[in-house]
């Protein structure tokens, strides 16, 4: 994906939201179980009748009533199945691992075939999607019978686009000096390094935040950050860190990145609030789970133990 730029006396860069990122090292896992093996073509498809014999008189009257008519009621059914297996690239889902026996709420669609193709030395038919999940380390592939039992949508928030561009960075060490560094805003995550370059080449950041509990403060073209951190796995949050001071140059700019950074804050808090549910949620599938367990034992009463 290439990112939009903006004119450059603005300093900042604004993307489109850039996923899915391939992983470095990726497992395959495939759900193809009926695929075709590669090099063969998947079988055809038979086409659907030329005709449907028309209804009974009495269904025809029954349907006048409803305003609907027998052929669209028909075709209503297939429709609505169609719509539950169509998936686009950059849908966010839930996917079963039978790997690790459980739903991953981290899933992305990669691709979702509109027509047969050679995909990864296999040939796919229409309808099959590529998902990606786990923290980005697998994917694999599932044909259309396949969809409905191994992938669900995730109603988990979208984080804002990304926002990329060069900032002046305030410096403490025997004096306090100021750097051009090219920063990169990406789900809620800050991080910079000495040159665009660097970037691009994959090196590490020279430094990174979290925008999560930010303190913002504009003072014409300079904003200061202070943020709480990332929560524990307790919801508790760490002392206040160290106030970071940048220089967008131009007050275009800087309304830029705080508003920017304040999205990016808002989408860390329902996300850290979205996923505390699920948790809840799951904690008390479990106690439930094993109530019933235990009303059934119960019910069933003690075994007769053989003479």
């Amino acid at each position: 994906d290439q990112a939009c730029e903006a004119p450059r006396e603005e300093s900042f860069v604004e993307a489109e939201i850039c996923e899915p990122q391939a992983a470095a090292e990726v497992e395959v896992e495939v759900e193809t179980e009926d695929a075709p093996p590669p090099g063969e073509t998947p079988p055809a498809v038979p086409p659907p009748p030329a005709s449907v014999p028309p209804p009974p008189a009495s269904a025809v009257e029954a349907d006048k009533g409803n305003g609907v008519a027998p052929a669209e009621k028909a075709a209503a059914p297939q429709q609505q199945q169609q719509q539950e297996h169509r998936y686009r690239r950059g849908d966010y889902v839930m996917v079963l691992s039978k790997t690790l026996g459980e739903w991953l709420d981290d899933g992305i669609i990669i691709l979702s075939l509109k027509e047969v193709g050679n995909h990864d030395s296999m040939n796919l038919p229409a309808g099959a999607i590529k998902v990606q999940y786990n923290e980005k380390k697998t994917f694999k592939w599932l044909l259309p019978h396949q969809v409905k039992e191994n992938v669900r949508p995730s109603p988990r928030p979208r984080p804002p686009p990304n926002l990329a561009g060069e900032l002046i960075k305030e410096t403490h060490g025997w004096i306090t000096s100021w750097h051009v560094r090219y920063f990169e805003l990406t789900k809620g995550e800050l991080k910079w390094w000495n040159k665009r370059a660097d970037a691009e080449k994959g090196a590490n950041p020279s430094g990174s935040l979290h925008v999560f509990g930010l303190e913002l403060h504009l003072e014409n073209t300079v904003f200061y950050i202070r943020t709480a951190g990332v929560p524990d796995s307790k919801g508790r949050l760490p002392s206040k860190g160290v106030q970071y001071v940048f220089d967008a140059t131009t007050e275009t700019g800087a309304v830029k990145w705080v508003d920017m950074l304040q999205q990016h804050e808002a989408y860390c808090r329902a996300t850290a609030m979205y996923y505390a549910q699920r948790k809840a949620e799951q904690e008390a599938d479990k106690r439930i789970a094993g109530l019933e367990a235990l009303a059934r034992t119960l019910t069933a009463g003690p075994k007769k133990q053989k003479d």
